[in-house]
């Protein structure tokens, strides 16, 4: 079982947070136009239903097409043989989730998204710079949260899927599977996080730090963080098919538990917190992810309002790099089933010392889905006044 953090340092709760740290690559960007553009989806694949199973005969890439793939690159003098061997394994347990996948339901996969293996295996890396122990907090803190829930095959079997549905039966589903688990979030955000909130206040002798599991429990129940993707995953597909009846006042209900939730951790409530933990809590455990939520806001409110032009009104005071990244709005990614996705390429230089890149495979169909890595507090609060007033 794995564990995140819990140590007796404040530094050291940084560092074991960030354990995961080291540079993602980031691919297949294009830009858009105002607003969220429909989901783009390229190619042919099965149109499951939330009552049938996808078929299971269905073949799933076997040891002989990844082989294929990696002799490629070897070949092409791009990959050192051992980045190879530890990719293959990679790939190997990506494609075992694949055939459990296909064994699935649209329904099934939506009553397991609380799964959080998947988010985190194989997952994503990312930087320490996502943390932060200052309000506010800074607007590139949670660009990596949309790759992770990309990262998730069940995620992307759930987009392609309900995308095929009638909008009206995608709807009713996203929306009660989101009733659902926020109450199970709630009442495991209470008790892990809440209820220990006085031994981190400002003059407390911090002794701990958080303890977050990134795999399962051994009796099968809900994780923190397996409930709190699940909800953000739900509001980020709600936001992309524009489900715009029954779960736009789900996404209300994720909304509003997400600015209480802020409001708390910017003491705003009159507790005085370690301003380090409660950082940590609001951008580790808490639904205040503003990139998440102001995709589901624009796309379930169908507004025209353009993240990216907000964005650019927001950096003259970033870098260059900082401000380049925010001008990539989507992100292309492949069926579920696809032989690789954008997030399993090893993130280790080639050869020859350039950055390394090896493709999604996109044969079996595409979808283009948007993506802001730039959310303030003020473009978040803008896009909240809008999506109300709709």
């Amino acid at each position: 079982m794995k564990v995140l953090g819990k140590t007796a340092l404040i530094r050291t709760l940084v560092i074991s947070f960030a354990g995961l740290a080291a540079l993602f690559l980031i691919h297949s960007v294009l830009n858009s136009s105002d607003g969220l553009p429909e989901p783009a989806v390229v190619g042919s694949p099965p149109e499951p239903t939330s009552g049938s199973s996808v078929d299971s005969n269905t073949e799933v890439p076997q040891d002989d097409s990844l082989q294929e793939l990696l002799d490629t690159h070897l070949a092409a003098q791009t990959v050192p043989i051992s980045v190879l061997a530890s990719w293959d394994k990679t790939l190997a347990k990506s494609h075992q989730q694949v055939q459990e996948l296909r064994r699935e339901t649209t329904a099934d996969s939506l009553a397991h998204l609380w799964d959080v293996a998947m988010f985190y295996s194989p997952g994503i890396i990312y930087t320490p710079d996502s943390l932060t122990d200052s309000f506010p907090i800074d607007g590139f803190v949670g660009m990596e949260t949309i790759k992770r829930l990309l990262s998730n095959r069940r995620v992307l079997k759930l987009l392609f899927e309900l995308s095929d549905m009638p909008h009206a039966e995608a709807d009713r589903l996203v929306a009660s599977q989101i009733k659902e688990a926020m109450t199970r979030y709630e009442d495991t955000f209470n008790k892990e996080i809440i209820g220990h909130w006085r031994l981190w206040e400002v003059d407390a002798r911090l002794e701990t730090g958080f303890t977050f599991l990134v795999s399962n429990r051994e009796d099968g129940s809900p994780t923190l963080q397996g409930l709190r993707h699940s909800l953000l995953a739900l509001v980020y597909i709600a936001g992309v098919l524009k489900l715009d009846n029954q779960a736009r006042m789900a996404v209300g209900s994720v909304l509003d538990m997400a600015l209480d939730q802020r409001d708390f951790f910017y003491g705003q409530s009159g507790n005085r917190l370690n301003p380090l933990l409660a950082a940590n809590a609001l951008t580790s455990a808490s639904l205040y992810e503003r990139q998440v939520l102001a995709v589901g806001l624009v796309g379930t409110g169908h507004l025209s309002l353009d993240l990216i032009d907000l964005a650019r009104n927001q950096l003259p005071q970033v870098n260059q790099t900082a401000a380049g990244e925010s001008e990539k709005t989507t992100l292309t990614v492949p069926r579920f089933d696809a032989l690789t996705t954008p997030f399993e390429a090893p993130s280790v230089a080639s050869k020859t010392g350039s950055p390394l890149y090896i493709a999604p495979d996109l044969s079996g169909g595409k979808m283009e889905v948007p993506f802001c890595p730039y959310v303030d507090d003020d473009m978040f609060d803008r896009v909240v006044e809008q999506w109300r007033q709709h």
